[in-house]
């Protein structure tokens, strides 16, 4: 009898050891939801004739190759505006360089080419962890449209809940992936009530369109003085944007840049050189840029889903008479626009009402690429705040709220929602309590972010955060502001996103600048000698 009651008694202690453990080990699975990081734009790769895999612009010396002999042709264009002599010379160099790497006009790609990357159910790890989560990294191919990328991720997306036994999944998302994301949701989501998700994370969005890309896209590029001046006398913080390669400038060429452009400030030069560039974009942009960027960027569709403001200017900018050509890539590029960008605003209204919290981190401080209509207004040198956020208020890059606006905002109830340096008003964004701002950082996700990430993943909306030193401190009694102070190259924790095709132009870019300041003098003597008549004759 006393061993039967033993026996009773341990059954019911470890019936009720069990069911205690129940909702520790539901939260414990709870906090290790898997996150599906979808990627922004990543190389692309042909094979050559001799079955070497080759990036785009990773072989070739073709933006030295600009300037050779080159410069009685652009002396030529500056005095006189004919710029046929130079562009024929200019397309003949860059052209080829796309060649086999272009997405074709009826959609296809081409044989032998894409991204040096593939994954298989069985294969699947996580890259890396968040606090617990595990993260799962897609990277797509950004020659192709949105909607047919949005098919690749449904698939990535059912492998990881089934490796991992998750119901649903996290989705983490930057840049150009957030439009990748947003095609996703639109597609495999919103009609079935969101149920693979458990968050949405936006960071850098560009769904709402990229200031520059738009107006290079659309032929609607205009240079600004001031930007201008505050881009250029800050160049060597972009180059720096480049983690893996060394594109800083040398003292001595800072130093000249520095000066330059301080005389062509204090003398309103700057005033006259923005002037004329806006003039000569104008002589150029349909025989040369339209060309120049029909030949990729102009059909690569995810870069296209940056294009917003001017969209109904993409096709006609373009492919002109051969629109009926390009048929195929316009429809893809018109479904994406018509049916994601334009309700973007609703669709994660959406997710948010089936209980799916939407969370946006921006990031600003830094001078916008001084060519687009919005590259005053703060940003963090590619996207505008006020396109980051959905919404928020913002202002120019030098200036600040209006007192009397932030006086009426603090009046209504809203004070809390002003950042510290009176440039935003995050009350107006489409989820004011849901986005961070982070001042001070270039378009990059370093893992400085790492702990806001951590806890925006565990805790959403409770977030609050301020500063300490290089690192951010989570403080629930602070504003929702926090100010980033210098980032680390060991801050980032895995590689850029910025594909090597970028990072290989702006690294010709540098060094082509060092050649630049060196040709001034002879461009300027070859104006001086068309003028006269004794220009030397064009090889």
């Amino acid at each position: 009898m006393k061993k039967t009651a033993q026996k009773i008694l341990s059954l019911l202690l470890a019936v009720t050891l069990l069911a205690s453990a129940v909702p520790i080990l539901t939260a414990f699975a709870a906090d290790n939801t898997p996150v599906v990081y979808v990627f922004g734009k990543q190389d692309i790769y042909k094979t050559d004739e001799n079955g070497n895999r080759v990036e785009l612009f990773g072989d070739g010396d073709y933006l030295n190759a600009l300037l050779d002999g080159a410069v009685p042709m652009i002396a030529k264009g500056v005095l006189t505006g004919d710029w046929d002599e130079y562009v024929d010379h200019a397309l003949g160099v860059l052209l080829p360089a796309f060649e086999g790497f272009a997405m074709r006009p009826d959609g296809t790609l081409p044989e032998g080419t894409g991204i040096n990357w593939s994954w298989s159910e069985s294969s699947l790890r996580p890259d890396y962890h968040i606090g617990s989560h595990p993260v799962y990294i897609f990277r797509p191919d950004s020659r192709l449209s949105p909607m047919v990328i949005a098919d690749q991720i449904n698939d990535f997306v059912g492998a990881v809940k089934r490796r991992t036994g998750a119901s649903r999944v996290m989705m983490l998302s930057r840049c150009e992936g957030t439009a990748l994301a947003s095609a996703y949701l639109y597609k495999y989501e919103k009609d079935d009530g969101f149920r693979d998700l458990e968050k949405l994370i936006f960071i850098n969005s560009s769904v709402n369109g990229v200031g520059y890309v738009d107006a290079m896209m659309t032929g609607n590029v205009s240079i600004g003085a001031d930007s201008a001046y505050r881009f250029l006398h800050n160049i060597d913080a972009y180059t720096k944007i480049f983690k893996e390669t060394d594109t800083s400038l040398d003292a001595e060429t800072l130093s000249l840049i520095s000066d330059v452009v301080e005389a062509l400030h204090e003398t309103y030069g700057i005033n006259l050189t923005a002037a004329m560039l806006n003039r000569m974009y104008g002589q150029l942009k349909d025989s040369f840029f339209a060309p120049l960027i029909r030949a990729y960027w102009g059909v690569s569709l995810s870069f296209v889903s940056c294009v917003n403001d001017h969209y109904e200017d993409y096709a006609d900018y373009l492919f002109g008479e051969r629109k009926d050509d390009y048929a195929t890539l316009i429809a893809q590029a018109d479904d994406f626009h018509y049916n994601v960008q334009l309700r973007e605003g609703e669709l994660l209204q959406a997710a948010e009402a089936a209980g799916v919290p939407v969370n946006v981190i921006v990031e600003y401080g830094i001078q916008q690429y001084p060519v687009s209509e919005d590259s005053d207004m703060i940003g963090d040198y590619m996207i505008s705040v006020e396109k980051q956020s959905f919404g928020a208020k913002t202002c120019k890059v030098n200036e600040t709220l209006p007192e009397s606006y932030r006086k009426a905002r603090a009046d209504a109830g809203f004070g809390d929602y002003l950042s510290p340096d009176r440039q935003i008003d995050a009350s107006v964004g489409l989820f004011p309590d849901n986005t961070w701002y982070v001042r001070n950082l270039i378009h990059v996700f370093p893992g400085q972010l790492d702990r806001l990430m951590e806890e925006i993943l565990r805790d959403g909306a409770n977030v609050r955060t301020t500063t300490g030193g290089q690192f951010l401190n989570y403080k629930p009694e602070e504003p929702l502001f926090v100010r980033a102070e210098a980032v680390n190259d060991n801050d980032y924790h895995f590689e850029s996103e910025e594909p090597t095709g970028v990072k290989n132009v702006v690294n010709r870019l540098i060094a082509l600048l060092r050649r630049v300041i060196a040709y001034v003098k002879d461009i300027i003597a070859g104006i001086e000698g068309h003028a006269k008549g004794t220009l030397p004759p064009v090889e």
